[in-house]
Formats: structure tokens, C-alpha cells, sequence
């Protein structure tokens, strides 16, 4: 909820949990009975080799003696067959994330669900963030276009809206919206929904770019070029929003099993996390200038 004061409060009930040795082991065992085919394929192979290995040296040994090793074969590779399967396995949600996304859910330690969100989260995150920071030092080509007068003086009088409804938004994704889906991620549908919030996260810092690229492609009239570099950089607000998002899920992550037991227990106090977005630097500088400026002797230009 936001407040008289401007600042959004918002109360989570986050799931912490890990996967232990019975767990998963319950998760292995329905993996078994699908190498049936393979158990039976690999003993009957190996009692036919060892029957013609039999008739060739005459000597043939008990029945006993002769099962164990075959069944004993069987199992192993029957077993080692359904673990690799196990192994392997990724839920749908996870399909086509990284590697390691897909490693830390098969360890499933504890604060799994944070420490899989923040790895989703860095691999959306970062080629935006080298697109922004290339834009800022003219690394990035962006095409130049320009508007006619008193278009450009509509597009320039809705930029701090269009800002401040972005800043908005994102600010629900990361106070609300993420976190929700990432603390009560304990299912694979579950797991789907939280891949659904992240890539809303993901799509809203996109635009980001988007709103940077266009203040930079935009080429203003003649006697502007200072007002309009005041909307340059605006984006800041939100990467510093959005990253200090992550770096509060990492530590989530990264939560020390007895510490949160002791803070259940009332012996210690779970840290409390902030996240400040701050207002577009100019912001306020470049209003006061635009309500200077009289849209009819733009027009006439």
C-alpha cells in the first residue's frame, strides 16, 4: 500500500525450504520403475552371452553364482539410468532458462525459489543494462528523428508523466508483484507464475531502454538541446530501483539455514529491506522550464 508519505509498505509471507535426503529420495523412486524395460533388456543380454561363454569353456557354474552378478548388473545400470533421468529432468517453467538456473533448482538449498529468481532476473537484466550504459556514452547507434514543432512539444511535455508512470510501475512489480510470486514459489505451476512476474519485471526494464533510446533519437528545435538533455538519464531511477531489488533477493538466497531458525525462535531478528526509487535527476528543473515556454511561438518556428 502507498502511503500519506509517498512510500509504498508492503508485508510478504515468504515459504523458505530446502530439499532433504527423504524428499529426495520420493522424487527418485517413481523414476525406477520406468527402467523396467532397460533391467530386463540388460540381464536377459548378459544370461545369453553367459550361456554362450558356457557352452565355449564347459564349465558351468551354480545358478546362484551365475543370477547375482546379472541382476547386479541390471540394477546398476537400471539405476543409474533413472538417476541421469532425475537428473536431468527441468521443469516447464525452467525450460530454456541457463544452466545454472537449472542447477540450483535440482539442488534446491535453501531460499532455492530466491536464488533461481535473481539468476532469471540477471540474465534479463544484463544486456539491458550494457544497452543503456552504451547509449549514455554514444556507443550505440540510435537513428536520428526529428519531429515537427509542436509535435515535438507534445512528445517533450509528456515525458515526466510517461516517467513517473513507469517508475510506478516497476515499483509495484518490486515491492509487490515479484516478490509475491517468488515467496510462495514451492510448485512447478507455481514456478510458472513466477517466471511470468519476472518477465513482466524484465519487459518494464526493457522499456527503460526504449524511453532512453527515444530521449537520445529525438533531435530537438533549435534553442531546446538543453531542456531536452535534462530527460537523459532519467532511467537512472529505475535501474537503481530494479538493482537494488536483486540485491535484496540474493541475500535471500543466500540465507543461512540456522539463522532463520533462530529468528522463528524470537533469538534474532530477520533483516527488514528498503527499496528507494528516486526521483529522475531534473525532473522538477526541467517542468519549471517547460511551463516557461509558450507552445505558440514554438509553432511558429
Amino acid at each position: 500500500m502507498q502511503t500519506s508519505d509517498g512510500i509504498t509498505h508492503e508485508e510478504h509471507q515468504v515459504t523458505f525450504n530446502d530439499l532433504d535426503a527423504s524428499d529426495r529420495l520420493k522424487e527418485f523412486l517413481p523414476y525406477l520403475p520406468r527402467e523396467a524395460p532397460a533391467f530386463a533388456s540388460i540381464t536377459t543380454t548378459c544370461w545369453a552371452v553367459s550361456e554362450i561363454l558356457i557352452a565355449i569353456f564347459e564349465n558351468r557354474p551354480s545358478i546362484a553364482s551365475l543370477a547375482s552378478p546379472i541382476i547386479a548388473a541390471g540394477a546398476i545400470v537400471a539405476i543409474y539410468r533413472a538417476y541421469k533421468a532425475y537428473r536431468m529432468y527441468v521443469p516447464e517453467a525452467l525450460i530454456g532458462e541457463s544452466r545454472k538456473v537449472q542447477t540450483l533448482y535440482y539442488a534446491r538449498r535453501y531460499g532455492w525459489q530466491w536464488a533461481i529468481a535473481v539468476e532469471m532476473l540477471w540474465d534479463r537484466v544484463r544486456p539491458v543494462d550494457a544497452e543503456l550504459e552504451r547509449i549514455r556514452r554514444g556507443a550505440e547507434f540510435v537513428h536520428p528523428q526529428r519531429l515537427p514543432n509542436t509535435e515535438y512539444f507534445e512528445w517533450l511535455r509528456s515525458r515526466p508523466d510517461a516517467i513517473t508512470r513507469l517508475i510506478h510501475a516497476v515499483t509495484a512489480q518490486c515491492a509487490r508483484d515479484v516478490p509475491l510470486a517468488i515467496g510462495t514459489a514451492t510448485s512447478e505451476d507455481q514456478l510458472k507464475d513466477m517466471k511470468v512476474q519476472i518477465q513482466a519485471l524484465s519487459d518494464l526494464y526493457e522499456t527503460t531502454a526504449q524511453f532512453e533510446r527515444e530521449c537520445h533519437a529525438i533531435v530537438p528545435p533549435e534553442d531546446f538541446e538543453r531542456v531536452h538533455e535534462m530527460t537523459h538519464g532519467w532511467t537512472d531511477a529505475i535501474r537503481g530501483g530494479v538493482h537494488q531489488f536483486i540485491g535484496i533477493a540474493t541475500e535471500l538466497g543466500q540465507l543461512d539455514k540456522k539463522k532463520f531458525k533462530d529468528a522463528t525462535s524470537g533469538r534474532v531478528e530477520l533483516p527488514t529491506f528498503t527499496i528507494k526509487f528516486d526521483s529522475p535527476e531534473n525532473l522538477d528543473a526541467f517542468c519549471a522550464r517547460l511551463d516557461e515556454v509558450d507552445p505558440s511561438v514554438l509553432s511558429e518556428q
